[in-house]
């Protein structure tokens, strides 16, 4: 485990894990360091109701011109059925997978990965979460948003 998370952080992580049945290796560290609204999120949450989680990229921003900026997308993915889970503009949860599916398939095409010019970074990296029991939870890497 990370030697930045504090040991209050560990228990989540731990519990994060247990709910994945993963080893706690394997998570991803943006997701160790929000475990806790994780585990919130996801007890609240119905199943199979989708939880996405986005890294932001450092600094990939602007993109292409005005209006397409990180507060840009976080609106689009509001206005498109995704709740903003703690205002983070991190965490989103949708009330079903067809919701997630329409918002997520019509990204704005300028926040998709660039082929063409390898100096533009991706503005981020994206992870899904499919509530399948109470207490249990599958974990994607969901490149398909913007790594493709």
């Amino acid at each position: 485990m990370s030697e930045n998370l504090e040991n209050s952080d560990a228990f989540y992580v731990k519990d994060l894990a247990k709910v994945f049945s993963l080893g706690m290796n394997v998570i991803p560290e943006c997701l160790k360091r929000n475990a806790k609204n994780l585990l919130e999120v996801i007890d609240s949450a119905c199943v199979d109701n989708p939880i996405v989680i986005i890294e932001w990229a450092v600094n990939p921003w602007p993109r292409r011109g005005r209006n397409r900026t990180k507060t840009d997308l976080i609106n689009y993915i509001t206005t498109n059925g995704g709740t903003d889970e703690f205002q983070l503009g991190m965490i989103f949860s949708f009330r079903t997978s067809r919701i997630l599916g329409n918002c997520m398939g019509y990204m704005p095409l300028w926040s998709l990965h660039d082929r063409n010019n390898p100096n533009i970074r991706d503005v981020g990296h994206c992870y899904r979460i499919n509530k399948v029991a109470d207490r249990s939870a599958e974990l994607e890497d969901y490149n398909v948003i913007f790594n493709v």
